[in-house]
C-alpha cells in the first residue's frame, strides 16, 4: 500500500501542471504580486534552537515557555482570500502544502472545509499543518453499526438502553412517511403527503415509468453525449423532476418506500415484534439506509486530510489537527458555510428547492495505513479542556474498512477504464452528475473492468484495510442519527470557538512530553525552508512506468 501511494504522488509531481503551479509559488516571476511560499515553511533550526532550553526543565515547567515558542491558530483556507504575509491565495496554500503528503491529491466534489493551522510565535505565522472536511462516506459498514444505521447496530444500541424499541420504530416510522412528503408524485398516481397502502396496481405501474424514464435517459445521452451538471440558480426545479433521470429514481424511491410504509404501519407491536416477520425486516433495513442517506449528507463530515507540513511532523503537529478539527470553530463555519444551501439531489426530487439542517454532530476519518495509526491514535480533549466543555471527544476505533478503492490504479488506468465504459455502451452513463448514484469514479472503473470481461468486486479490492475512526459532538450523537432526537446536545458550548483551550492542551498533553526525545530535536535542527520545499522531490529521478495495476 505504501509503495502505491507514493508511486501515485510522484507520478503526479512530475507531472507538467504540478510541476508549474510549484514552481510559480516556490519561484514566482519578477512582476508577481505575492512572495514566495517557501516563507511559510517553518525553520526547524530555530525552533530547535528555541526548544532545547525547554527541554532542560520539568515537564511542568515547560507548557509556560512553550506558549512563546508555538501558538497556533485555525484558519479557513478560503478561495479568494490572500494571505497577509505572502498574498497568496489562502486555498492554493493549502493545496502547495497537500503535496508534501504520501498520497496523491484529488480534488473532492461536494461539501468541503479546508483549513491550515498556523504559528503565530514564529516569522510569518508558518503552516504547522493542513486539515480537510468532506462529505462523508456513504458505505462503511463499521461506522454504520457504531451509529446503528444497521439492524444489527440498532437492536445493540436498544439492548444498551441508549434508546427505546418504541423510539426506533416511531423514527422509522417516521422517516418513511418524510421522505414520501418530499417527492414530487403528482405525475406518479398517489399523494406523497398522504401515503396510501401501496397495491399491486400502483407498484406496477411505478416499476413501468421507471423503467420508461431509464430508457429515455439512456436514448437522450446517446444522442447528446455527456450530460453536464445543471445548477440550481435559475433552474426549474419542476422541469428537471421530471427530466428522464429524476422521473425514474422519482418513480423507483417512491416504489420502495411505499412498501415499507405498508410493512411498517401494519403491526402496532414494538420493533422487536415486528422483525419476526421478513418483509418488516426488509422494510426496516430500508428505513435505516433513508435515515443514513438523510444524517449522511448533513449531519457528518469526513476527515479527508489531517496532519502536520513539515518540519512540524518532529513536534507531533498532526495531533494539533487532529484536534483543532474537533473544536466548536468547526462545527459554527459549517453551519455558516451551508445554512440555507439547497440540496442539489432532494431539490430535484421534490421539484422544488429543499434545504437541509447543516447540524454537524460527528467527524469520520480512516487511517491512512492497515497498521495502527500513530496520528489518531490516544487523540482525545478531555472534558474541561474548552471552558464549559462537559464531556471528552474522542477519536473512537469501530473496526477497519473492507479495503476497497482505487488506490490500486494508476491516473492513467482509471482514465482507460472510462473511455472503455463509454465504449462498450455507445454513451457515457458516469458524467459526474448529482442524482446518477454514489461514488462516480468507482462506478466509471467497475464498468471499464466489467467492460473488459473483469471481475470488478475482485479488482478494487486493494487488500489493504484502514482502521475506521468516529468522532461524536455531542453526548447524544447516536440519538441525533438515528432521528430519535431532534436536536444535539454538544459536548461543549458552541460561543467560544476554543481554539486557544485545545493549543493549550495540545502543548501541555503532546508538545511537552514530546521534548523528552532528545534524537528529535537533533533532526528538527537539520530542516531548512529551502531543504523542505516541495521541488526537492524532482532532485530524484521520475517514478518511470508502473506496468502492473497492482
Amino acid at each position: 500500500m505504501r509503495r502505491q501511494l507514493l508511486f501515485g504522488r510522484k507520478d503526479q509531481l512530475h507531472s507538467h501542471s504540478v510541476r508549474r503551479f510549484i514552481e510559480e509559488f516556490e519561484r514566482p516571476s519578477r512582476g508577481a504580486r505575492y512572495e514566495s511560499i517557501i516563507n511559510l515553511i517553518a525553520d526547524g533550526r530555530r525552533l530547535a534552537a528555541a526548544l532545547r532550553p525547554v527541554a532542560a526543565k520539568s515537564r511542568a515547567e515547560r507548557a509556560d515557555l512553550l506558549r512563546g515558542i508555538c501558538r497556533p491558530y485555525l484558519q479557513a483556507a478560503e478561495t479568494g482570500v490572500r494571505d497577509r504575509f505572502t498574498n497568496i491565495d489562502l486555498y492554493q496554500v493549502w493545496r502547495y502544502f497537500r503535496h508534501t503528503w504520501s498520497s496523491r491529491y484529488r480534488r473532492t466534489p461536494g461539501r468541503v472545509l479546508a483549513y491550515l493551522i498556523r504559528d503565530a510565535a514564529q516569522p510569518h505565522h508558518p503552516v504547522i499543518g493542513i486539515a480537510s472536511l468532506s462529505n462523508a462516506v456513504m458505505q462503511l459498514s463499521a461506522r454504520d453499526e457504531w451509529i446503528g444505521w444497521t439492524l444489527d447496530g440498532l437492536l445493540a444500541r436498544i439492548r444498551l438502553g441508549e434508546l427505546t424499541d418504541v423510539e426506533a420504530l416511531e423514527a422509522l416510522r417516521r422517516r418513511v412517511r418524510e421522505d414520501l412528503g418530499a417527492l414530487y408524485t403528482e405525475d406518479l398516481g398517489f399523494d406523497g403527503a398522504h401515503p396510501p397502502l401501496l397495491e399491486d396496481a400502483l407498484e406496477q405501474r411505478l416499476a413501468e415509468l421507471a423503467r420508461e424514464a431509464l430508457g429515455q435517459r439512456g436514448a437522450q445521452l446517446k444522442e447528446g453525449g455527456v450530460e453536464r451538471e445543471v445548477s440550481l440558480e435559475g433552474a426549474d426545479l419542476l422541469d428537471r423532476a421530471k427530466s428522464p433521470l429524476f422521473r425514474a429514481k422519482r418513480a423507483a424511491t417512491a416504489r420502495v418506500l411505499l412498501r415499507a410504509h405498508r410493512a411498517l404501519s401494519s403491526t402496532q407491536g414494538s420493533l422487536s415484534s415486528l422483525l419476526a416477520d421478513s418483509e418488516a425486516r426488509w422494510a426496516a433495513e430500508l428505513a435505516l439506509r433513508q435515515t443514513k442517506q438523510h444524517f449522511a449528507s448533513s449531519a457528518i463530515m469526513e476527515i479527508t486530510t489531517c496532519g502536520a507540513a513539515p518540519p512540524y511532523g518532529h513536534l507531533l503537529g498532526g495531533k494539533l489537527a487532529c484536534l483543532m478539527m474537533a473544536s466548536p470553530t468547526v462545527v459554527r463555519a459549517y453551519r455558516a458555510r451551508y445554512e440555507g444551501e439547497a440540496s442539489i439531489i432532494a431539490s430535484q426530487m421534490a421539484g422544488r428547492r429543499i434545504t437541509k439542517d447543516p447540524t454537524l454532530v460527528m467527524l469520520g476519518t480512516t487511517s491512512l495505513y492497515p497498521e495502527r495509526s500513530s496520528q489518531y491514535n490516544r487523540v482525545r480533549l478531555p472534558s474541561g479542556t474548552i471552558p464549559g466543555q462537559t464531556s471528552s471527544v474522542d477519536y473512537i476505533e469501530v473496526g477497519r474498512s473492507g479495503g476497497h478503492g482505487s488506490t490500486n490504479f494508476s491516473a492513467e488506468a482509471e482514465e482507460a477504464l472510462a473511455k472503455l465504459a463509454v465504449d462498450q455502451r455507445e454513451f457515457q452513463n458516469v458524467n459526474f452528475v448529482f442524482g446518477e448514484g454514489v461514488s462516480p469514479k468507482m462506478r466509471q472503473i467497475r464498468e471499464g473492468l466489467a467492460a473488459l470481461g473483469l471481475q470488478a468486486s475482485d479488482l478494487i479490492r486493494h487488500g489493504s484495510p484502514r482502521i475506521v475512526y468516529v468522532v461524536p459532538l455531542a453526548r447524544n450523537t447516536r440519538r441525533f442519527l438515528l432521528g430519535v432526537d431532534s436536536s444535539p446536545e454538544y459536548a461543549f458550548p458552541l460561543d467560544d470557538d476554543g481554539g486557544e483551550a485545545v493549543a493549550e492542551y495540545w502543548r501541555s498533553r503532546w508538545l511537552a512530553s514530546r521534548l523528552d526525545h532528545a534524537p528529535m530535536l537533533d533532526e528538527l535542527a537539520k530542516m531548512t525552508p529551502e531543504g523542505l520545499r516541495v521541488s526537492c522531490e524532482w532532485d530524484h529521478a521520475p517514478p518511470g512506468v508502473q506496468r502492473l495495476l497492482f
